[in-house]
């Protein structure tokens, strides 16, 4: 994991250097730069240029700069709307530097190449599409434009009888294409598949698993370190992001989970990770029941086990409190005994919380199975 790590943070598409903005955090604004990973026996250290604070048991070097309050490992997202930036990974190219722009370029990392013309309604409407995809991964892929009318050399190479046809090189030859004005979902989950064929897709994948299976032993500083490491390769990575804020959420920190995952673009909000931990962070509501509160509930289950009314509250409490397991198991006892309870508000609760647990926790996954056993038995 430590080389995985070392690969995500030192990658050729990675800038190292580059300050990430996180937001404000009760009014003071702070900032992280990462500069090296490494591991101290069964813990993972990030030394950042931030002010000394312990996160998640995670120790962290001296900030350059004192602000008046601890930073905290936030991710950065760019705050600036697409039509205002700049057109840093897009270009246009001639037939005369097609081989350099485009397959020579794509040795380094994918190249989107747009063929158009000005006279193609379609192609004026595709174009701001695809070049906003294609920013908004900053610098993971690259988008070349070539006028077909003046650069008619490749497109025939390629075969191109219609515009906008659309090429994706990779390693230096084309990999997939499409023809016509797709939507931009579209648009987004071809530039997706691209990445995640190549190497740097493969490894942030590969990231990734390995940050759940952290979270899921109980060692979430790795997790969130090896989540944060993926986000400064990719800032909007939908799952990431919904990894870190779960770990701010399992150290107890509702309001920095919050925060994170205000982050995330609007058009990923609904996304079911997001979802998830939102589910989450409501049912842990104010605050938690007191550990005597747990006893006395439990108490009341055992000493009178058909009271399911008693069994249901001490569920939400177990589930306010991020056991989600405790509570899953409860809801389960009362559907075993009547599957409408309480016209279905045992099963509206229990699939409240195979959302908030996560689809992957083992949680929920055994659980979905013995309720659906209770359902088809």
């Amino acid at each position: 994991m430590c080389g995985l790590l070392n690969s995500l943070t030192n990658g050729p598409t990675l800038k190292r250097d580059r300050l990430a903005e996180t937001g404000r955090e009760k009014g003071i604004f702070v900032a992280f730069r990462c500069t090296a990973f490494s591991f101290t026996q069964s813990h993972v250290q990030i030394d950042c240029q931030m002010n000394a604070h312990s996160l998640f048991g995670v120790r962290t070097a001296p900030c350059e700069k004192r602000v008046s309050s601890p930073c905290s490992l936030q991710i950065f997202k760019e705050h600036a709307h697409m039509t205002e930036m700049a057109s840093l990974h897009t270009k246009d190219t001639t037939d005369q530097d097609f081989m350099a722009d485009v397959v020579e370029a794509s040795e380094q990392q994918p190249v989107i190449v747009d063929f158009w013309a000005p006279w193609c309604g379609p192609c004026r409407t595709l174009g701001p599409i695809i070049e906003k995809a294609v920013e908004s991964r900053n610098g993971q892929v690259k988008l070349v434009k070539i006028n077909i009318d003046e650069n008619p050399a490749y497109a025939g190479q390629l075969g191109v009888r219609s515009i906008p046809a659309v090429y994706a090189f990779d390693k230096g030859r084309p990999v997939d294409a499409f023809m016509g004005a797709l939507p931009e979902s579209q648009i987004n989950a071809f530039v997706e598949k691209l990445l995640s064929g190549t190497d740097a897709g493969k490894m942030i994948a590969e990231a990734l698993e390995q940050a759940e299976a952290a979270s899921q032993a109980g060692d979430i500083g790795t997790a969130a370190q090896i989540y944060a490491a993926v986000i400064q390769q990719e800032p909007e990575n939908v799952t990431a992001i919904a990894g870190l804020a779960r770990c701010y959420l399992a150290n107890g920190d509702k309001e920095r989970a919050t925060v994170t995952l205000d982050m995330i673009p609007e058009d990923k909000q609904n996304d079911s990770a997001v979802k998830g931990v939102r589910t989450a962070i409501e049912m842990m509501g104010d605050s938690a029941a007191e550990p005597d509160e747990f006893e006395a509930a439990l108490s009341a289950v055992l000493a009178n086990p058909d009271d399911h009314d008693t069994r249901f509250e001490l569920a939400e409490k177990y589930g306010a409190a991020g056991r989600f397991g405790d509570a899953i198991d409860h809801l389960l006892i009362i559907l075993g005994h009547k599957l409408d309870w309480s016209e279905g508000k045992a099963k509206e609760k229990l699939l409240q919380m195979f959302e908030a647990a996560g689809a992957t926790d083992p949680a929920t996954v055994s659980g979905r199975r013995r309720l659906a056993s209770l359902m088809f038995a």
